[in-house]
């Protein structure tokens, strides 16, 4: 999982405001701090009522609409953001951290060329903000150009060689080329610089699981799990190192706990589908096939499962 949207919107969330000193301004400076320090605490409509008096106040204080942004984001009203964002570049033509947000959203969005578009011009504003080159290397990454990639992650390290995330996401890019020992070293260098980073351990246990390394993966993965009990991935993914292995009762008590963290974890169920066959108990298996399917009814997979079992039921019959 690359990190580029949580990484970007904590840093920016702090950022000190400039604003004027006429009285309307510094009245809409109050409701704005009124305003993140009840987003902060999950009030995030009165946070956005907040700021929105002091956008009456102030409707040319680009900084309103950049906060209101964020609390549009947490909300997941990215459309809202996305106005907001935009307001305040207009407003403003060089808000770096504006239009890196707004990148953000359209990448959300899959509008991947308008969020290029918005990271090629904060690194036109500032040449060495190294968190424009790791959310343009994801996405050089999702649209399959691994070299510019590759090329974004490099400048991002020359600026900040010790931020844990950059060597994931590089570590990320290159189990995507099929490198699985440079994966590996990355995701080392990560957990070196941050023992602490689950999503190292989680990444580097899927690059040893592609080296057929099961004793490392569940290692890695038994790791994550000390630093974060309620990780539903990992639980998933240690369950299916030890079906791998063979060992049912393991896996069966992994995939249930995954479940039991997160309900809605579709891959849970899917992988418990497996496990189901292999123990012989095909109504459970479709049960869970179903399962999987009612939550992501898009992912061709769990259809495709849910399908070959209702086929395979009918030639039983038959």
């Amino acid at each position: 999982m690359r990190s580029g949207i949580v990484v970007v919107l904590a840093v920016f969330v702090g950022c000190q405001v400039p604003f004027t000193q006429s009285s309307s301004v510094k009245r809409a400076e109050t409701h704005l701090a009124r305003g993140n320090a009840l987003a902060e605490t999950g009030n995030l409509e009165e946070g956005i009522r907040e700021i929105t008096e002091g956008i009456h106040l102030a409707p040319r204080v680009a900084p309103l609409y950049f906060y209101r942004g964020i609390i549009w984001y947490e909300k997941g009203e990215i459309n809202n953001a996305i106005a907001d964002y935009s307001r305040a570049v207009q407003i403003r033509p060089d808000y770096k951290q504006a239009y890196l947000n707004r990148g953000l959203m359209f990448e959300k969005k899959g509008k991947l060329d308008l969020a290029l578009k918005d990271y090629n011009k904060v690194l036109e504003i500032d040449s060495r903000l190294y968190i424009a080159y790791i959310s343009r290397g994801n996405v050089w990454a999702e649209k399959g150009a691994f070299d510019q990639a590759l090329l974004d992650y490099n400048r991002a390290l020359l600026l900040n060689p010790r931020d844990a995330n950059i060597y994931v996401n590089r570590g990320d890019l290159w189990l995507d080329k099929g490198d699985i020992e440079m994966a590996v070293a990355d995701y080392s260098f990560a957990i070196k610089l941050n023992p602490k980073d689950v999503g190292a351990y989680i990444s580097r246990a899927y690059a040893y699981d592609e080296k057929e390394d099961t004793d490392s993966a569940i290692m890695d993965l038994s790791t994550a799990l000390r630093l974060d009990p309620r990780n539903a991935v990992a639980y998933n993914n240690r369950g299916y190192a030890w079906f791998r292995r063979q060992d049912y009762k393991r896996a069966m008590e992994d995939f249930n706990s995954s479940i039991r963290v997160n309900p809605g974890f579709a891959e849970a169920y899917y992988s418990r589908v497996e496990l189901w066959l292999a123990m012989g108990n095909r109504k459970a298996a479709y049960l869970d096939a179903q399962r999987a399917a009612s939550l992501v009814p898009k992912e061709e997979r769990y259809i495709d499962r849910v399908r070959r079992l209702e086929q395979e039921a009918n030639d039983r019959v038959k």
